[in-house]
């Protein structure tokens, strides 16, 4: 198929992921329907950690925030009663020298001073513990923040490792890039690996592989006739749609390089016509 809905293997935090389940080749599928698996105890071990400490550092964070506000009241406590007592002194300060002896005058004045500085300090403290306060809770709120990001990040990795269908169609297994066969379970693939392909029916196509020498004798716009091997009774009709400029290797056929021929059939019939059905391909001269 010329178009098709693609899977291959997730990015993870795994640089290999095995694929524990996948759909039978040829299998029907709708939209919505798992087609692979691939083995989640990795990723779950890593979601389960990542849910404990996120939890541990929310009751840390919200045992901070309690400790800093009951801490806060008994400084505004200690603050009220400074005040208090700073004013009382103030008062008993104000009253003139002549109406007091030299001793008295003079006590009350100091009075007013150590209350006046005990009254600063806990101004003082009050500020001093709001602001180390915001500092430790702002640190642990990012904290916090990446723990939920990587929380967040690991629950779409799992959910990720279950491969869906977007479209309706027929899955197709896809080649392995290393050993020359197609993907099967149990197999440790690297990300962005192909796994499997629902090809869209409507744009089935003949993709055909020349030698160097043939394929410079084929033009784009030649008449092709095929036979399906299932089918050789059955003649089919197309034109040859490109022709790859370069040449590739196809590990399973040797080190010569071949050329990727594109060939679009004259007319489709779903009833026969399938994904990876082989076909004998006669290109006119």
């Amino acid at each position: 198929a010329a178009e098709a809905e693609r899977f291959t293997v997730p990015v993870s935090s795994s640089w290999q992921l095995t694929l524990k389940w996948m759909l039978a080749e040829g299998e029907a599928v709708e939209v919505g329907d798992s087609i692979a698996r691939f083995d989640p105890a990795g990723t779950e071990d890593q979601l389960r950690q990542s849910e404990e400490s996120l939890i541990a550092k929310e009751q840390e964070r919200a045992r901070e925030v309690s400790q800093s506000r009951l801490r806060r009241l008994e400084l505004e406590l200690a603050h009220k009663r400074a005040e208090i007592e700073y004013r009382k002194t103030k008062l008993d300060a104000a009253i003139p020298q002549d109406v007091l002896n030299g001793v008295d005058f003079r006590k009350r004045q100091l009075d007013m001073a150590t209350a006046k500085v005990a009254f600063e300090k806990s101004q003082m403290e009050l500020l001093e513990h709001d602001a180390s306060a915001e500092s430790r809770i702002a640190a642990l709120d990012i904290d916090l923040a990446e723990e939920r990001a990587r929380y967040e990040r690991l629950a779409e990795e799992l959910d990720s490792l279950d491969l869906k269908a977007t479209r309706p169609g027929l899955l197709v297994h896809e080649e392995h890039p290393w050993w020359g066969r197609k993907v099967i379970e149990g197999d440790r693939l690297r990300a962005t690996f192909p796994v499997a392909r629902v090809p869209d029916l409507d744009t089935l196509e003949v993709e055909a592989w020349a030698g160097e020498t043939d394929a410079a004798r084929v033009e784009v716009g030649r008449p092709v006739a095929m036979q399906l091997d299932a089918y050789p009774d059955r003649v089919l009709t197309g034109v040859v749609r490109s022709v790859a400029s370069t040449g590739e290797r196809r590990q399973s056929w040797g080190r010569a390089p071949y050329f990727r021929i594109r060939i679009s059939l004259d007319a489709l019939d779903a009833a026969i016509m399938k994904p990876g059905m082989s076909v004998r391909c006669e290109i006119a001269s």
